[in-house]
């Protein structure tokens, strides 16, 4: 997944998101109604300009702030 632009992960329950510090092309990301809870994630992911967080059980949301993507929570 070297090359992935945009991923979307919706309605379901994911195990394990540490994946996503593997997928550092990825430009555009929908979480929409998972279970991802730490924003830390993101931070690993450098390409990064559109994230869909809404209805996540969002943990350390202050990161979210300061960080250089957009999102929607």
């Amino acid at each position: 997944m070297s090359k992935l632009k945009k991923l979307s992960i919706q309605q379901i329950c994911v195990e394990d998101f540490s994946f996503l510090c593997k997928c550092q092309s990825v430009e555009y990301l929908s979480l929409y109604h998972t279970n991802f809870s730490d924003c830390h994630l993101l931070l690993a992911m450098p390409n990064l300009k559109s994230v869909d967080l809404r209805l996540c059980p969002l943990q350390h949301i202050e990161i979210l702030d300061f960080a250089s993507f957009q999102y929607k929570r």
